[in-house]
């Protein structure tokens, strides 16, 4: 009996060396994970209820989003008589501006600057508004033929640097149409006077002014200059 006990000794001394070197049980319940810490929100500024529209489209206060603001504008003449309807590209406009002509006809001024329309039309001549509303937008001037005595002053204000002069006269990118008399059946469109413009080695960036549009959509009607603005509650445009 002596002889086995030695042997039972060893086998439990194996035994608690290799308890002792094995690896803790994992406790129920704790985490392995390294825990990080929560993103920290970005708080972005409050707007001044006055403050005004920094990536907005001059001339509409629409959102700009990718595209460029600095590219020049076009002023179209388009004709406003019975026969020359329906307008071709007029929902694309920025600002529509409409003249009395002779007869006590109309004829609308078009300014395109965030759209650019596949078709425009009908094109009619220049009156000497247009001299004026032109450079107001730093603008291209897309007409088809004026008076011999507005023709020189607008020629001499192309080459002064005030507008680009694109005349249907002396330059490409109109058609007409047969579906329509004349001369009610001119068209063009924005990128064929844009090739145009470039052709002029006009294309270059042109600093537009703006309405001075807000940069908050909701804010009361009295800021930013419209103190004794009053609400309307109705709207009359005689045609």
């Amino acid at each position: 009996m002596r002889k086995g006990a030695p042997h039972i000794l060893s086998f439990a001394l194996v035994a608690v060396l290799l308890a002792a070197c094995s690896s803790p049980v994992a406790t129920p319940g704790a985490s392995t994970q390294t825990q990080t810490a929560a993103p920290v929100p970005t708080v972005e500024p409050t707007l001044a209820p006055d403050a005004p529209c920094r990536n907005c489209w001059p001339l509409t206060g629409k959102p700009l989003k990718l595209a460029a603001a600095d590219k020049r504008a076009l002023l179209v003449k388009i004709d406003n008589v019975p026969l020359a309807r329906p307008h071709y590209g007029l929902t694309q406009a920025d600002m529509v501006f409409e003249i009395l002509v002779e007869g006590f006809a109309t004829r609308l001024a078009v300014v395109f600057h965030s759209q650019d329309p596949q078709t425009i039309g009908n094109i009619r001549s220049a009156r000497l508004a247009d001299r004026s509303l032109t450079p107001m937008v730093r603008g291209a001037l897309v007409y088809s033929g004026t008076s011999a005595y507005e023709m020189p002053l607008i020629q001499g204000d192309a080459a002064n640097g005030k507008y680009v002069d694109l005349s249907a006269d002396y330059t490409s990118g109109y058609y007409r149409v047969t579906f329509r008399p004349g001369p009610y059946n001119m068209f063009t469109s924005a990128a064929a006077m844009r090739q145009a413009i470039a052709a002029h080695g006009a294309d270059t960036p042109q600093q537009i002014p703006s309405w001075g549009f807000l940069a908050a959509t909701d804010h009361v009607a009295t800021i930013a200059g419209m103190a004794g603005g009053v609400a309307a509650t109705e709207l009359t445009i005689p045609y």
